[in-house]
């Protein structure tokens, strides 16, 4: 009988961490699905190990926020916005500023939305 009510109860607290949040207050999933608009996939500037360290820093940022580590996705994202600010119109490998724009103001949104669930 324990061992049931322990599962309902984790099952309740698992379901208002990811979408019971009030009216107005940001949910992880509302966050996680902001990282996964953040994609350098596709930005022909880029080299394919460019791009696989940038989308491995993106990756890791998901996991940590899922795992309920916002201070640690906050950190790997904004370690992608300074990977693309290098990038930004350097040598090679560079990116255009115009793709750099794009990135940094996705990853961005993404940013102020962690930051709105470290401070609850």
């Amino acid at each position: 009988m324990r061992a049931r009510t322990s599962f309902a109860a984790t099952l309740a607290v698992l379901f208002a961490f990811f979408v019971g949040a009030p009216a107005g207050a940001t949910t992880v999933m509302e966050c996680k699905d902001a990282i996964d608009v953040v994609s350098p996939t596709g930005v022909r500037d880029f080299d394919t190990a460019t791009i696989a360290g940038l989308n491995s820093k993106l990756q890791g940022a998901s996991l940590v926020l899922i795992q309920g580590k916002f201070k640690k996705a906050l950190g790997k994202l904004e370690d992608f916005k300074s990977t693309v600010e290098e990038l930004r119109g350097a040598s090679k490998p560079g990116i255009s500023k115009k793709n750099a724009a794009i990135l940094l103001e996705d990853v961005d949104r993404a940013i102020e939305c962690v930051e709105s669930l470290i401070k609850g």
